[in-house]
């Protein structure tokens, strides 16, 4: 496999995690691998929901309706920044055209 083929892991608990499992997430327009993927097991998505567990009792749980919104729009602001990044990360993986992923997806996630 070529090595400059991303790989997606799973963010738990402000830690990247590799898996033993993994699969070739593969663009359907051309075949070409766009990443490898460590698929989730047992453990790691226990792991991630005592995480999220934590965060509750944490900052993010005792932060105010503002602060959180606040951050929620410094993201929107971030993807809106890095459109033409989420464009072709989006229509690699999907195999979408560039006018749905641009009028539909991409704008969708950062009104989300």
């Amino acid at each position: 496999m070529n090595e400059q083929v991303k790989q997606f892991r799973n963010y738990v608990d402000g830690e990247w995690i590799s898996t033993g499992n993994t699969f070739k997430d593969l663009n359907p327009a051309d075949g070409s691998v766009v990443a490898l993927v460590h698929e989730a097991d047992r453990s790691t998505v226990d792991a991630a929901v005592q995480a999220g567990h934590r965060a509750l009792r944490g900052p993010w749980g005792r932060s105010t309706v503002k602060e959180r919104a606040d951050l929620l729009h410094a993201i929107a602001a971030e993807i809106e920044r890095r459109t033409k990044d989420f464009l072709d990360a989006e229509m690699a993986d999907t195999g979408k055209p560039w006018q749905m992923a641009s009028t539909v997806d991409i704008p969708r996630a950062s009104a989300n």
